[in-house]
């Protein structure tokens, strides 16, 4: 499917090659300021007026008139230039109102020009028009245009851009074919689009999903922008809309760019160095003269940006790397092979070339996720299975059973205390032992159903502080829990009074939990981690995927868990 989009432009393209031969550019031509009849005519001497490139006529100021020598060659080979059937015209892409003139006859006008602004209607930036049959013989004939532009609201680098003649349904196809070219490269980049935003909703904590599904939507309006004179039109005087919007645009491109990539592909000081970039991306759209050179500019530099970003991160084998790589660099070399020609053809296929490599290269990460994940999903159910048989397990149901019954002879009070404790976390532990978070405040009452029954089988005293918790927030079942019974199980033994602490943190949309437990007098040598631990390890890695750490360490006489992790569970 994918080569199918690209041969489709590339065929597109080819054909209207074959199509626009016949038409002939008007490069040379002579100009002058000011307002007569007689200028329209063959036969008017303009021998004195100023020479120049068409393009180089400078900002007309009042009325000014361009005149030109076209030359139509005889019928000859296998390719005749004059058919029957088949007009000639004049094509004028320009920044004001025009009359055009062809041997002395008015053929075609753009608005209204006039010798002020309040005289003049502002015409259509781009037109073509017919040439009479009669007027189109083989030979040489006077072009004439008649223009003015009081209503540019900007000074452009040139008000008049181009001026051919040729067979008319040939200029008409040369003039869209950019536009062709954007819509053949929207349907692949809509497609991609369409599949980001599907990955994103099945997975709302995907950012880089939803960052590549907003840069497709922004390369699609750009697009809409960049063919939108060419297959719309508009008056002159709201081409500085345009030009201004497709600036806006292709900031935003580049902005959505570096902050998919930065997410996708994180570095340490990624935010500062995001931020750095995003600056630097309005530097082309300051120091740029030309309206044409400041989209480039930012095009340019995001994409060097894109190329080293992703050649850092192939370096250091990030899955998805290298075919985002690719995808830079065809796109700087798309861009540098003919920088003149870029944001009218081969921009679209840049883009749709980068965004194609970035969703091959994130699905590939997606699909690991998504396998690591279904692990995860299995390890934690296995330990999770585990946990449960632990607390069922017949030793510890007999023990708990002879102390209720002898509380019940001796200490009716105590054995309800430790009846309705168990009970608690059993009910609990059932409840909860399916669900990928729960709330904090359910966390904090089972740990606290555990210490009760703790206190009654171990005649201690179990202590839990805490300090900055909000009970609102989502952790991984049983994770707390776990960290209580490992402290209990490998903690110091013959205390009556045993206080675990657990301090919660806030910093840039992270939450940090720090769980303190005095030492015992175990040895701290690495060796495989406990049922306990890989449980947790599971259940972090179900909830939040790679997007967590955990450290655990021996401080003085206390041993430190800390565990980071995403600030939201939703």
């Amino acid at each position: 499917m994918r080569r199918a989009l690209w041969l489709l432009p590339i065929l597109m393209l080819a054909g209207c090659a074959s199509r626009t031969s016949g038409i002939r550019w008007v490069t040379t031509v002579r100009w002058s300021a000011g307002d007569s009849a007689s200028w329209s005519q063959p036969g008017f001497d303009d021998s004195r007026w100023d020479e120049r490139a068409f393009w180089d006529v400078p900002h007309p100021r009042r009325t000014v008139w361009i005149r030109a020598r076209v030359r139509i060659p005889r019928n000859g080979g296998a390719n005749p230039v004059l058919v029957a059937g088949r007009p000639w015209a004049a094509a004028v892409t320009a920044l004001a109102s025009h009359e055009l003139w062809w041997d002395g006859v008015q053929v075609g006008r753009a608005g209204i020009v006039g010798r002020t602004a309040a005289e003049e209607t502002p015409g259509p930036v781009q037109a073509e028009y017919p040439i009479p049959d009669s007027l189109a013989a083989a030979g040489t004939h006077l072009l004439a245009l008649r223009a003015s532009a009081f209503h540019q609201h900007f000074t452009p680098t040139s008000d008049f851009l181009r001026l051919k003649v040729g067979p008319l349904g040939a200029l008409a196809v040369e003039r869209r074919a950019s536009a062709w070219a954007a819509l053949a490269s929207l349907s692949g980049i809509l497609l991609g689009t369409l599949l980001a935003f599907v990955m994103f909703f099945l997975n709302r904590r995907d950012r880089a999903s939803l960052l590549l599904g907003l840069l497709g939507v922004a390369v699609a309006v750009l697009l809409g922008a960049e063919a939108w004179r060419p297959l719309a039109g508009y008056s002159y005087d709201r081409h500085i809309v345009r030009l201004v919007t497709i600036c806006g645009l292709t900031w935003m491109v580049g902005a959505l760019l570096g902050a998919f990539l930065v997410t996708r592909f994180p570095r340490r000081h990624a935010g500062r160095i995001l931020l750095g970039y995003l600056v630097a991306l309005w530097l082309p759209l300051v120091l740029a003269r030309s309206w044409n050179g400041k989209p480039a500019g930012v095009d340019l530099a995001a994409f060097v940006f894109a190329a080293v970003w992703t050649a850092l991160a192939a370096r250091a084998r990030r899955r998805g790397a290298f075919p985002a790589l690719a995808g830079a660099l065809i796109a700087i070399a798309l861009l540098v092979y003919d920088l003149r020609a870029f944001l009218d053809r081969n921009f679209f296929f840049a883009v749709d070339a980068l965004l194609a490599c970035l969703l091959i290269g994130h699905l590939f990460e997606w699909r690991d996720a998504l396998a690591a994940r279904g692990q995860a999903l299995t390890r934690s159910a296995r330990l999770e299975a585990e946990m449960l048989k632990r607390h069922l397990q017949p030793h510890f149901v007999m023990n708990t059973l002879t102390a209720i019954g002898g509380w019940i002879e001796e200490d009716p009070a105590t054995a309800v205390r430790m009846i309705d404790a168990l009970a608690d976390e059993f009910r609990m532990l059932t409840r909860i032992a399916d669900r990928r978070l729960i709330p904090l405040a359910d966390e904090l009452r089972l740990c606290r159903a555990h210490l009760d029954t703790l206190e009654l089988r171990r005649e201690t005293i179990y202590r839990l502080e805490t300090t900055g918790l909000d009970e609102a927030d989502q952790v991984p079942p049983a994770l707390l829990h776990t960290l209580i019974e490992n402290a209990v199980t490998h903690g110091p033994g013959g205390r009556r009074k045993v206080t675990m602490r657990l301090e919660a943190s806030r910093a840039g949309g992270r939450l940090r939990y720090v769980f303190t437990s005095a030492r015992g007098d175990t040895k701290d040598a690495a060796g495989e981690p406990g049922t306990g631990t890989r449980y947790v390890v599971a259940r972090l890695r179900e909830a939040w995927g790679d997007d967590w750490t955990m450290t655990q360490e021996a401080v003085g006489d206390a041993w430190r868990v800390a565990i980071d992790m995403p600030g939201s569970g939703t």
